[in-house]
């Protein structure tokens, strides 16, 4: 499922610059078939996490977009916390170029910009453009 055709009413109007999309990964790194992926359209907004099994939904199991995104909106409040002369767009700049890459090398239409690192968010080197 990519971004596109997946709850498209939350992509309607927005500005893609202040908003991160998500999606999951299981315990091998592939992005389940019920999952968001990145999509052509809103690759550089995309990021996954991984399943835990500290939270379950309502069936038992432990996946669904909805644990991925408290999951990316917390590493976002952490990394406001300990930089808060960043704003809400280098907040999400951080958060995406700190990820683990997945897939093809860079930013793809799968994983996007790869998997949610919040050791690497909180500790970022370099400018933000």
């Amino acid at each position: 499922m990519t971004v596109s055709n997946c709850n498209t009413w939350s992509i309607d109007g927005l500005n893609s610059d202040n908003v991160i999309y998500v999606g999951e990964v299981n315990s091998s790194g592939d992005i389940p078939d019920w999952s968001n992926q990145a999509g052509s359209a809103h690759k550089n907004q995309f990021i996954v996490t991984s399943s835990d099994y500290i939270t379950t939904s309502s069936d038992g199991g432990v996946h669904g977009n909805s644990f991925s995104a408290p999951r990316v909106a917390g590493a976002g409040a952490l990394v406001r916390q300990k930089f808060p002369n960043l704003t809400g767009s280098q907040t999400a700049v951080v958060i995406l170029n700190t990820a683990d890459d997945l897939g093809v090398t860079g930013v793809d239409t799968v994983y996007g910009h790869g998997k949610l690192n919040v050791g690497k968010a909180l500790s970022p080197v370099g400018n933000l453009h």
